[in-house]
């Protein structure tokens, strides 16, 4: 079984963590701090990724939200 990388893996929770609510903004501060190089004992020094996006869009969602996970459940 091949071993993911990383930035992989940390991308990979970032998705998991955030789901439908992940934005350009949530996902750069996840991976500076998941891939601080402090944190990195076991792992060689890894560039961190740089995103570039324009204010306007940096905070909405990177993921559509589907209609069944938009709706509320109904209450009778």
């Amino acid at each position: 079984m091949q071993k993911k990388s990383i930035f992989i893996s940390a991308l990979t929770e970032a998705l998991r963590y955030y789901s439908h609510h992940l934005t350009l903004h949530k996902l750069d501060c996840y991976l500076k701090e998941r891939l601080n190089p402090s944190h990195q004992k076991n792992f060689p020094a890894i560039a961190l990724p740089i995103i570039i996006s324009p204010e306007k869009v940096r905070h909405k969602p990177l993921l559509p939200i589907s209609k069944k996970a938009s709706r509320q459940p109904s209450r009778k």
